[in-house]
């Protein structure tokens, strides 16, 4: 409901993205971060399969939503904010998920958890997530998922708060800088990041201790690429999709307009076959009278007895 206040007269959110993070930053982060997460639960159905085919069935609407009411500041290209959309749907459907497992977990038996269905879910998704939750292939991933978890070494524990938008408001990570700065009295100083990498180790597409959407460093050139990929890959997938829809609808109008022009010609060949049958009969007829006509008058007489 903010954000549609905020918007009410067709204005835009401006929100905050640094170039070096796939993360909102700021006062507008929680605005546009809920208003994605309303987006992706009353657009998408778990029925529509995995999140490359949600995506590429429902990616261009939900890029649409979210382009109608925010735009990225600071002179930067919309494909930042396009990128952002790409990484954060997928964040938040996962997440979204987790909750509902949270909510299959509660009960004993699937009676009872069809009985209580979450708000944010419809019927016929949930009896769907039931049985998928329930499955022996869920089960196994989700078993693999939870021993890689345990050995996580950094917690998240800022509430809602991202690791980027802590970090934003409170400066943590630039007095350590500073500390390290003078202490060793290091020639090269070492950005956050890099003290980051250090402590905490670093993995392929993120740094520890930042969570999403931080980049590790001295990869900017190449996540960029990724990300401009990514977009791309992701928009061809979408617009292939439209065609294949595109296509399929142009095929359907044909064949109503081939059935169409079936029935109009069946309809005028009845009409020319019952045209001519008439003027068949018509010339009969008048032959026949004027046949009538020729014959003498006792033969009428004889005719008619």
């Amino acid at each position: 409901m903010k954000v549609a206040m905020k918007t009410k007269y067709g204005g835009k959110i401006i929100v905050d993205i640094p170039d070096d993070i796939d993360r909102v930053l700021g006062e507008r982060a929680r605005d546009i971060v809920n208003y994605y997460g309303l987006v992706v639960r009353t657009t998408v159905s778990f029925l529509d399969g995995d999140w490359p085919t949600i995506f590429a069935k429902h990616g261009q609407t939900m890029w649409l939503k979210v382009k109608d009411k925010f735009e990225v500041g600071k002179g930067r290209q919309e494909s930042v904010l396009q990128a952002f959309a790409i990484s954060t749907t997928q964040r938040l459907f996962r997440a979204w998920k987790t909750r509902l497992l949270k909510e299959y977990l509660l009960y004993n038996t699937d009676e009872e958890r069809l009985s209580h269905r979450p708000e944010s879910v419809s019927p016929v998704d949930w009896e769907y997530m039931v049985s998928y939750f329930g499955s022996t292939k869920f089960k196994s991933v989700s078993a693999k998922n939870k021993s890689n978890r345990e050995k996580q070494t950094t917690k998240h524990s800022c509430g809602s708060k991202s690791f980027a938008e802590v970090e934003e408001s409170t400066g943590r990570i630039q007095a350590l800088v500073t500390d390290q700065q003078q202490l060793e009295e290091n020639a090269n100083p070492m950005t956050g990041d890099e003290i980051l990498a250090t402590v905490f180790g670093e993995r392929t597409g993120y740094v520890r201790g930042k969570g999403y959407g931080k980049r590790p460093p001295r990869k900017n050139h190449m996540q960029q690429a990724d990300v401009e990929a990514s977009v791309s890959s992701s928009m061809t997938n979408v617009r292939q999709e439209m065609q294949a829809e595109m296509d399929h609808k142009l095929q359907e109008e044909r064949e109503k307009i081939r059935e169409e022009m079936d029935r109009i010609f069946q309809e005028q060949i009845r009409e020319e076959v019952d045209k001519r049958i008439k003027e068949q009969m018509a010339d009969i007829m008048s032959r026949m009278q004027q046949d009538y006509l020729r014959i003498p008058v006792g033969a009428h007489y004889m005719l008619s007895r």
